[in-house]
């Protein structure tokens, strides 16, 4: 069975047979931003969204952001893959009134969302900052236009794999191993 990561767009264009069939035949993954951008979208836009899934015990398996997952691995030296290891073990069916009009947060789910958004907020300006430093480590950098960047990026991915192709022939084990099936 494949895992499929679905986003809000797809969910928003797609029918709900569409969706119902998806949650049949697959592993469907919905990343923890995903919910965080139904749970603070306008009333009609989630109502739209949370239609299509079906009203089953687990319809779709939460996973944590590209965020965690790093930390995952930057933490225990271990991939974070197969991303259905890293799902929320948990047993929910989402609330049947996120399909209407019905739907309003209790006083705790509001204060809740307001923290959740606060500390996105956050995050997201702390990562704004860190990346206006990317310069100042990579001075070669600046003054180059986004125009460029695309042609940039090619040539260094050509030029890293080439490197890692180098390493995977001269590294014995294990990585050589993973190396060379990657490449």
């Amino acid at each position: 069975m494949a895992y499929v990561v679905i986003d809000k767009s797809y969910l928003e264009g797609v029918s709900s047979d569409r969706i119902k069939s998806l949650c049949d035949e697959h592993t469907v993954l919905m990343p923890d931003v995903l919910f965080y951008e139904l749970m603070t979208t306008s009333e009609h836009s989630r109502k739209r969204c949370f239609k299509h899934l079906p009203g089953t015990d687990n319809p779709v398996e939460l996973i944590p952001n590209v965020g965690s997952l790093m930390r995952f691995e930057l933490n225990t030296h271990q991939p974070s893959t197969p991303l259905y290891d890293r799902r929320l073990k948990i047993r929910f069916i989402f609330n049947k009134n996120l399909k209407t009009e019905a739907f309003q947060f209790t006083p705790l789910q509001f204060k809740s969302m307001q923290q959740w958004q606060q500390l996105v907020s956050q995050e997201t300006t702390r990562f704004f900052q860190l990346a206006m430093l990317v310069p100042c480590f990579f001075p070669r950098l600046n003054g180059i236009a986004w125009s460029d960047f695309s042609e940039l990026y090619s040539r260094l991915k050509k030029r890293s794999l080439l490197m890692l192709r180098q390493y995977a022939r001269s590294t014995p084990g294990y990585w050589n191993m993973m190396l060379r099936q990657m490449l």
